[in-house]
């Protein structure tokens, strides 16, 4: 079996969670290493699905988001209005505003 061969049945399942519990009912009988052969997994990615299968039950196999839960890099709001203010309070700035066409042809 070829190791990509978990994800694209993954990939075919309209419920990816029938799947996962056939998974983890799998290893539950015959291990996680039996498992990983038979799925053509990791073992890694068995013991994921069976970890929160155990706590979570079928809920646990749903997919999880994977959005950050914060940013450190993100800027205050305080910050973010000063910003704005100040952008709202200048004028863009073109050739045209400060010389004509003309001026600009015959120099």
């Amino acid at each position: 079996m070829c190791p990509i061969e978990y994800y694209m049945m993954l990939r075919n399942y309209k419920d990816p969670k029938q799947l996962r519990l056939k998974l983890v009912l799998y290893a539950d009988e015959r291990g996680k290493k039996a498992a990983a052969r038979r799925f053509a997994t990791t073992v890694s990615t068995v013991r994921k699905w069976h970890g929160r299968w155990k706590i979570k039950g079928l809920a646990g196999l749903e997919e999880m988001s994977r959005r950050p839960h914060n940013c450190p890099n993100a800027v205050s709001q305080e910050v973010r209005k000063h910003v704005i203010a100040i952008r709202k309070g200048k004028k863009t700035l073109s050739i045209s505003s400060h010389y004509s066409a003309s001026s600009c042809l015959f120099r």
